[in-house]
């Protein structure tokens, strides 16, 4: 989402040194950017970089302030100004709310109203899902389990049983939670499995 300069000034608490009205689409870095685009310089290995940049405008530390041919953001610290900067400029779409039809939902769950559970998911019995949450498809969520308040689950991840994730965690695609150990006993010429009784909390 594009941004003015004074518009990212405020988001990341930076100081402006420039023109507020100059609009900024993307980041880049200090070598590669160029005009409608923002760099930062938090690494003294890049410090080269900052006389050449052909960004519209560069997120920095005072003491690099006179080397910038650009309009500049100053900041104590860039690195964190450009997190929240880029997180700004790179904003999700809005989740749709809701249940999708393919979705399977065991008995006596809680699944808030502000969630989304997308397609083909299978929901195990006495699940928790708190406001914000985002399911993906192909998730699959075993019995007792607990979802905190915007937390997400991007795709094809399993959470077994008694599982607990709390608020705004991120599991990417193909992560597994709670699954069996290698607990075995050796009896004679065979092996018993020992069950997994514990649980995986994520805070």
């Amino acid at each position: 989402m594009p941004a003015t300069l004074g518009e990212l000034s405020q988001v990341s608490g930076a100081r402006l040194e420039g023109a507020s009205e100059c609009n900024i689409v993307s980041v880049n870095t200090l070598r590669q950017a160029k005009k409608g685009e923002i760099s930062f310089l938090s690494n003294r290995h890049y410090a080269g970089d900052l006389p050449l940049t052909k960004a519209s405008a560069v997120i920095l530390s005072e003491e690099d302030l006179e080397q910038c041919p650009s309009y500049a953001l100053v900041s104590e610290t860039p690195y964190l100004a450009y997190a929240k900067i880029a997180n700004h400029l790179y904003q999700t779409v809005n989740q749709s709310f809701g249940i999708a039809d393919s979705a399977v939902l065991g008995n006596d769950c809680v699944i808030n109203d502000l969630s989304t559970i997308s397609a083909n998911v299978v929901i195990g019995n006495n699940v928790t899902i708190n406001s914000g949450v985002y399911i993906g498809p192909n998730c699959t969520i075993e019995d007792n389990v607990e979802i905190g308040k915007n937390a997400s689950l991007i795709a094809n991840v399993t959470l077994c049983h008694n599982v607990v994730v709390g608020n705004d965690v991120i599991l990417h695609p193909g992560v597994v939670v709670g699954s069996d150990g290698f607990g075995m006993a050796q009896e004679k010429d065979k092996w018993i499995k020992i069950p997994q009784i514990g649980s995986v909390k994520i805070h």
